[in-house]
């Protein structure tokens, strides 16, 4: 213990000695124990931390499954499995969105988020709360006016009154009597940030049909039983459901799904995939910081050689150096974890909503010990290198060499160095790789058409309370007067409203039928209700017929646009203007024929039915988004919109202005993501392969100084002598490019899933990342190079 606490003495003074040293290898490490901390935290925070729910290893989500894809439920089924499931306890929940509603019973309207659910919902999730009884079974009726509320609206709104349920809460203009207080800690694991809870309406018909796919459900397996066998069940009740001889391509069951991976998704993979670059990066680091090591090691090797001499064993020597690493890397720790937090900040400020709901990564036990760890792995691996130069001295001839010149530099310590550059170069190419190859399908990505125009439309929410506007008349009435308001403004180009932006994912999922073949079954269609030209507006073109106009009022017969998708399946052969579809319950005119949309940046275009919000204003009260195409230069601002809209009615709420580019963008928001982080850690893994390359080359012509001047004295040409030094930096360079070319065409195969229409073994990208990797050795060769044919040939003779 006496040799263990004089060696962490002596190693103490001797970074103490070395100050420039030891700061320039703390920095490096807080720059790459800090990326890893960061990443691992988010990692952490949505990936590895159960959800925070009671036994949460037991929540699944149901899906319905048909042809290869998972959808939601139909009301007829989710009911089905919640009533004759023996292996689950259901919840069934909407969770296309949660809906924008107003509290209306203040002189000012408060906007909050409402979420339809079903009874069973709070046990499942064992959702217990501060105050009163959740809604039971009897409120899944559509005239239940009862609201479990959040912590947050009984505070904020009712003064944390401790008599506040069964008073009455005016949502919408309709008064909701209050059954319970959930706590501030619990959240919906779907859709976070919900104020307010409502029954679902589960009642047989209406919207609870075969054709409406709304539902989604969260259930809880009940104790023992697996994932797979509520899945047998599950199918066999969907089956049931089924007339036997349906054919396979209209046949659909359920799918159970873990609710921990179901709620990460594609951001799980996403996360490995960059704590892997992260931790290829903090390797790069560990290099540097090795050959450092080494270059502190050449100007010791007296003093280390002396001790051997004197007959100090190898084992101390190692473990003395050992020391001063490890000690380092465990400061570079402490540096990287103050470090991490602004990075994780910034992180989660760019990241897609999946990651950026974890919120803020805090220091727990697991993001410590994992910054401790791979501290000292890093102290391990970077001072293992000089530290077993030292168990294998020359003695004589390091110290003949010593005497003679006062150098104690080898050729084995050179080829250490140039063993380091080389791992530099081949890792720092893996990673300029993956960037390539993100930044490559992130433009295959944005090429791809979508079908809209979203450049310069800007679209907000404004939701009608159903106590004010419970006529159809008056809610449809309402758009045409505020779009006609918003039409006249300078810098408008269209102003119009739907119930669902585009491109971005399925919504109203309602099967259509040709009436006139009887047996058929149902087409999945997506289903927008619009109200104005938002063809136009959003740049959807027009192919066939015409979109809606004044004649398709309430009282015309009902008539739908549809898009060219669904034209293709059901009139393959046919001019479908003038037919009849059964679509919502009841049959249409088909007038119109538009242009393909996608359901999302990545996903292939999807039948779609338009519908007239005048003629289908009595199906519900829709809660439009407008959307508003402008001109840049010219553009209204919000504080004319919103005078626009308090001319109408000044208690009306504009909600969640965005430009629509931004809404899509969400869409590709992981990929951004990936791509950032990736292109940023292979941007430093560049710059420190070169200055790892730079240092050795510079290292090599101070050695050789001598010979250089006599080459030049001699009558060398200035290039042949620069040549030398570039050819050196170009064998390195070329090693390490091959290298890394043979390790990233095994582990891009990891980006697969982040990637669109590239493959992980893309030629051009591989071929780009190794011609900026040659570029920029060269030009870590050629400064060393050029300071080599600035020497004074008689000085450095002389020298």
């Amino acid at each position: 213990m006496d040799n263990w606490i004089g060696d962490a003495k002596y190693a103490l003074r001797s970074i103490a000695g070395s100050k420039s040293f030891a700061a320039i290898v703390v920095l490096t490490m807080a720059l790459g124990t800090g990326a890893n901390t960061a990443v691992f935290g988010v990692l952490h925070a949505v990936v590895l931390r159960p959800l925070p729910y009671d036994e949460p290893e037991r929540l699944v989500r149901v899906y319905n499954s048909a042809n290869g894809e998972d959808g939601y439920l139909t009301g007829i089924a989710a009911v089905a499995y919640r009533d004759r499931s023996r292996t689950l306890e259901f919840a069934p929940l909407y969770t296309y969105t949660a809906e924008g509603a107003d509290l209306t019973d203040t002189p000012d309207p408060q906007r909050v988020r409402v979420m339809r659910v079903g009874s069973d919902y709070f046990e499942v999730l064992r959702a217990h709360p501060i105050l009163g009884r959740v809604f039971d079974r009897e409120d899944e009726r559509p005239d239940a006016h009862v609201a479990v509320i959040s912590e947050r609206i009984w505070r904020t709104h009712l003064g944390g009154a401790a008599g506040a349920t069964g008073r009455q809460l005016s949502l919408n203009g309709i008064a909701y009597r209050i059954a319970a207080v959930l706590p501030a800690e619990f959240n919906d694991p779907l859709d976070p940030g919900i104020d307010i809870w409502t029954p679902l309406n589960l009642q047989p018909g209406e919207a609870n049909s075969f054709d409406n796919y709304y539902l989604s459900a969260i259930a809880r397996l009940k104790p023992g039983v697996t994932v797979e066998r509520a899945q047998a069940e599950l199918a066999t009740l969907a089956a049931g459901m089924q007339p036997p001889d349906a054919p396979a391509r209209n046949r659909w069951s359920a799918r159970v799904a873990p609710l921990q991976a179901d709620t990460v998704g594609s951001a799980g993979p996403m996360l490995w995939t960059l704590l892997g670059a992260v931790g290829l990066l903090l390797a790069i680091t560990c290099v540097n910081v090795a050959s450092l090591f080494l270059a502190r090691g050449a100007a010791r090797d007296t003093e280390l050689m002396v001790r051997a001499a004197l007959g100090c064993s190898g084992w101390r020597l190692v473990r003395q150096l050992l020391l001063e690493s490890i000690l380092l890397a465990v400061a570079g720790a402490i540096a990287g974890l103050l470090l991490s937090r602004i990075i994780a900040g910034t992180l989660l400020a760019a990241a897609p909503q999946v990651v950026a709901r974890a919120g803020s990564v805090g220091l727990e036990r697991a993001v410590f010990m994992f910054s401790l760890g791979i501290a000292v792995l890093a102290g391990v691996g970077f001072g293992v290198a000089p530290a077993l130069q030292a168990t294998r001295p020359d003695l004589e001839a390091m110290l003949r060499e010593s005497g003679r010149s006062g150098s104690s530099s080898s050729r084995r310590q050179t080829r250490a160095r140039n063993v380091l550059v080389v791992c530099q170069m081949a890792l720092a190419l893996v990673l300029l790789t993956g960037a390539g190859l993100l930044l490559r399908s992130f433009d295959r990505l944005r090429s791809v058409g979508l079908g809209v125009r979203p450049a310069n439309v800007l679209t907000f929410e404004v939701h009608l309370p159903i106590g004010r506007y419970e006529d159809p008349a008056s809610r449809a009435r309402f758009h045409r007067d505020f779009q006609s308001r918003l039409a006249a403004r300078p810098g408008v180009r269209a102003a119009a409203a739907v119930s669902r932006l585009p491109v971005t994912g399925t919504y109203h999922s309602w099967g259509v039928l040709r009436p006139d073949r009887p047996g058929s079954r149902f087409t999945p269609t997506q289903n927008r209700v619009i109200e104005g030209p938002y063809f136009d507006a959003v740049g959807i073109p027009l192919l066939q017929g015409r979109t809606f106009g004044p004649s398709d009022d309430a009282s015309a017969t009902r008539r739908v646009v549809i898009s060219q998708p669904l034209v293709q399946v059901l009139f393959p052969n046919e001019d479908p203007i003038g037919k009849t579809l059964r679509v919502a319950g009841g049959q249409a005119e088909i007038i119109g024929v538009v242009g393909d949309v996608a359901l999302g940046p990545r996903e292939r275009p999807r039948p779609y039915v338009y519908h007239s919000h005048t003629q289908y204003a009595a199906d519900r009260n829709w809660a439009l988004t407008q959307v508003v195409a402008i001109d840049r230069d010219r553009a209204p601002s919000l504080s004319d919109i919103r005078r626009d809209l308090a001319q109408i009615d000044p208690a009306l709420v504009l909600y969640e202005p965005r430009m629509l580019e931004e809404v899509i963008a969400g869409g590709v928001a992981q990929e951004r993501f990936a791509l950032l982080l990736m292109a940023s850690f292979a941007l430093l893994a560049v710059v420190l392969a070169a200055i790892g390359l730079y240092g050795v080359l510079s290292y090599a012509v101070t050695r050789r100084r001598r010979e250089m001047g006599i080459r030049l004295a001699l009558g060398a040409p200035v290039n042949a002598v620069r040549l030398l030094v570039v050819r050196d930096g170009g064998r390195l360079a070329l090693v390490g490019i091959g290298a890394g070319t043979a390790i990233a065409l095994v582990a891009t195969r990891v980006l697969r899933s982040l990637l669109f229409d590239v493959t992980a073994t893309e030629p051009l990208v591989f071929a780009g990342a190794a011609g900026v990797l040659a570029a920029v050795a060269i030009a870590a060769s050629w400064i060393p190079a050029r300071a080599a044919t600035k020497l004074d040939p008689a000085q450095a003779v002389r020298d």
